[in-house]
């Protein structure tokens, strides 16, 4: 039954609310989509109070109208988060449903995750009694001698350099990527890149990801606009500063034509 639900509140949103405010207020949906890129509470409130403000009077609005497009996005991200919830909870929301169990019911996150909740298993033993029993007489594991092997210093070494990337310099990692793969369309047609490089990349960047990517609308997910800022990513002001760590970065990892393309044609034609 929740599955309908969930259908029918992705189309409402699609066809209702996101679709209306690209038509009309494509700019100002795209700061409003951006605004989880910034850090800080008080930037997220700026682009509230002043871009998105100033975008609406620089597209000829009368301001006696802007507050009906403050509700119009505050509905696209009640809905989104609805939904996209509702996807990510399917599973404890199905027990729920199936044990009639409303008193749990919760549409917000799970801090560590509905599979460690104690009414989620609650649940599952309710509705399948007979897995939770074949659990329960199956046999104890023999504990062997076997170790995990001891990581080597080699292993530690790199790992640590990776926890040196940030959240930015991943993403401008994965635009870098893409703009290999747009044929003679991309500013990167004539170069090349190996491919243990680009297996090395996708090691550093896998952190990065949104699981909307998968049944929200393009548009409306800012991981997509937020990738797409490329060199906008790096503080304002301080693109040279940014390419410059993330190709030492780079280095200490052994990146040969990544960071030398970043480190060359990034800095001499798109950060004068």
């Amino acid at each position: 039954m929740h599955k309908i639900f969930i259908e029918q509140t992705r189309k409402q949103l699609n066809t209702e609310v996101l679709l209306p405010l690209k038509k009309e207020y494509s700019e100002i949906l795209s700061i409003f989509n951006n605004r989880t890129e910034l850090a800080e509470n008080e930037q997220i409130l700026s682009v509230l109070s002043n871009d998105i403000k100033d975008q609406y009077i620089k597209n000829g609005y009368n301001l006696s109208g802007y507050e009906s497009i403050i509700e119009k996005l505050a509905r696209y991200e009640a809905l989104n988060e609805i939904v996209r919830n509702l996807s990510n909870h399917y599973q404890y929301l199905d027990l729920v449903y199936k044990t009639d169990m409303w008193e749990n019911f919760q549409l917000e996150g799970f801090e560590k995750g509905y599979l460690n909740d104690n009414r989620y298993a609650k649940m599952k033993q309710s509705v399948y009694p007979s897995n939770e029993k074949n659990k329960q007489i199956s046999p104890t594991p023999v504990e062997t001698n076997k170790r995990t092997p001891a990581k080597s210093e080699t292993q530690i070494q790199y790992q640590n350099h990776i926890k040196t990337f940030t959240e930015n310099e991943k993403k401008f990692i994965l635009y870098v990527l893409a703009e290999f793969h747009k044929g003679e369309k991309s500013i990167l047609q004539d170069k090349k890149l190996p491919f243990t490089e680009f297996l090395m990349a996708l090691e550093i960047t896998k952190s990065v990801y949104d699981e909307k990517i998968f049944y929200a609308e393009p548009n409306s997910i800012s991981y997509y606009t937020s990738i797409r800022r490329g060199i906008k990513l790096a503080p304002s002001g301080k693109s040279k500063m940014f390419l410059n760590s993330l190709t030492k970065k780079l280095d200490s990892l052994n990146f040969n034509q990544l960071q030398r393309l970043i480190a060359e044609w990034y800095t001499t034609n798109k950060t004068k």
